[in-house]
């Protein structure tokens, strides 16, 4: 069974190399799909790749 979910997520970046992406609700056994469309390198160029996956397998105990 296929269970798709849109999440709201929030990147932010405090260097030209790095961002970090927030993701609005976590859960895990899940597998997340992002799609930065319509980022660029601070040059202009497009990324080469601007879609992720990325596989939750545990949560941290906080």
């Amino acid at each position: 069974m296929l269970d798709k979910r849109k999440e709201a997520i929030t990147v932010r970046s405090n260097s030209p190399t790095s961002l970090a992406i927030d993701v609005g609700k976590l859960e895990p056994l899940r597998v997340y799909q992002i799609r930065l469309k319509g980022l660029t390198f601070t040059d202009g160029s497009p990324l080469a790749n601007e879609v992720f996956y990325y596989t939750l397998n545990q949560l941290r105990a906080q």
